[in-house]
């Protein structure tokens, strides 16, 4: 269960890409009927046990988070119910979503359970991403742009960039994350990417510099 939503402002989506870094999401549900609340069945105990250690308390777009565990143990089919006041649907299945981050023991070995910080990691943007595009982006959706970013050189022929973003504190990072998540964003010739972002242990973009500056062979 996760209470304290921003009623109004949250889709299933969000919701999906709130918990994602945590488990494999099958299902989120809007509760109409209660403003602000929502359920959410991951695939596994561990991942809601992920989830509500780490997010339980932070701030997400000004409201504070409580998620506690259900006391049901599954979400019932509810593609007939209503909506959202942005028209999107206050119920959906996410069980076959290639969004989710524990589908392989490969993908799994890649993930990393973390608390929201200052830093996000980011992934598969097109190659000619800038700076500038991607805080483009980031207002564009609804978030604060960011304080920082840094790319990583992937070298020449790269089919996607990746790097660090940084914000003030954890709450413009978690508003970031869910808002910018997964957006499909677009290449200068035209070709669509699908954006992801995951949770740093890094405090500052400075910090990476110097941890890349001890390890880097002279």
């Amino acid at each position: 269960m996760l209470y304290g939503l921003a009623h109004g402002r949250i889709t299933c989506d969000h919701i999906f890409n709130l918990l994602c870094s945590y488990g494999n999401v099958l299902k989120v549900k809007i509760l109409l009927n209660k403003p602000g609340t929502a359920m959410a069945h991951l695939d596994s105990p561990q991942g809601s046990k992920n989830a509500i250690h780490h997010l339980h308390g932070h701030k997400l777009l000004g409201q504070t988070l409580e998620l506690n565990y259900s006391r049901h143990t599954y979400i019932a089919d509810y593609s007939q119910g209503g909506t959202l006041p942005d028209g999107s649907p206050c119920w959906k299945d996410y069980s076959q979503s290639r969004n989710n981050r524990f589908l392989t023991a490969e993908g799994t070995s890649k993930n990393r359970i973390v608390s929201p910080g200052k830093i996000l990691h980011f992934y598969n943007a097109p190659p000619d991403s800038n700076s500038e595009s991607l805080t483009e982006m980031f207002v564009k959706v609804g978030a604060q742009a960011p304080l920082g970013c840094k790319f990583f050189s992937q070298g020449s022929g790269s089919k996607s960039a990746t790097g660090l973003l940084e914000w003030l504190d954890a709450d413009q990072v978690l508003d970031a994350f869910v808002l910018g998540n997964h957006q499909t964003v677009y290449s200068q010739s035209g070709q669509a990417y699908t954006f992801k972002m995951a949770f740093s242990n890094n405090t500052s973009l400075e910090q990476q510099q110097q941890q890349m500056s001890v390890t880097t062979p002279t």
